[in-house]
């Protein structure tokens, strides 16, 4: 007996839109040409899981002193951006 998916209806499409929406909001912002809302100083990082392997997007402020570009963590090496990072500098 073989199954047959059912076509996604437009009220579940809409639904998956604003789980999306709610859960990446910078992410989303930016793909709905919405960046500048944000604020100018924002960076979208992309790491690699250091444990899954899938691509993760990390919304950063970040600021210029002196010519130099300075991003922070707010709970330093902690932070699964950074530990990301350490397992996987590409």
């Amino acid at each position: 007996m073989s199954r047959v998916k059912p076509s996604t209806s437009s009220s579940a499409r809409l639904k998956r839109f604003f789980y999306h929406l709610s859960h990446y909001p910078p992410q989303a912002a930016y793909a709905l040409g919405l960046g500048p809302v944000l604020g100018w100083m924002v960076l979208l990082l992309t790491t690699t899981g250091r444990r899954s392997g899938k691509r993760r997007v990390t919304p950063l402020q970040y600021e210029e002193l002196d010519g130099k570009i300075y991003v922070t963590a707010a709970y330093g090496l902690r932070a699964d951006w950074v530990r990301n990072i350490q397992a996987n500098p590409c």
